[in-house]
């Protein structure tokens, strides 16, 4: 159910998808959509983690904008 139409932001109301079909789809339901879910959606027994380091010098400069750091940046 989308948010628009009292949809909440949850496990089993939480789908993905690719950029076009999120378009496609809008704020409509799938059945509206005239789209079929692949599976039903739920809430996950696992937590997926990831963790990246990034040294400074290792951050191409193009990157620094788009980072986002929880702590003061300082060169090494």
């Amino acid at each position: 159910m989308p948010r628009r139409l009292g949809g909440r932001t949850e496990w089993t109301n939480i789908v993905t998808a690719c950029q076009d079909c999120n378009l496609y789809k809008g704020a409509r339901t799938p059945e509206q959509a005239g789209m079929a879910l692949v599976a039903r959606p739920v809430r996950p027994e696992w937590v997926p983690a990831v963790s990246i380091t990034v040294s400074l010098r290792s951050v191409p400069d193009a990157w620094r904008d788009y980072l986002y750091w929880t702590g003061e940046l300082v060169d090494d």
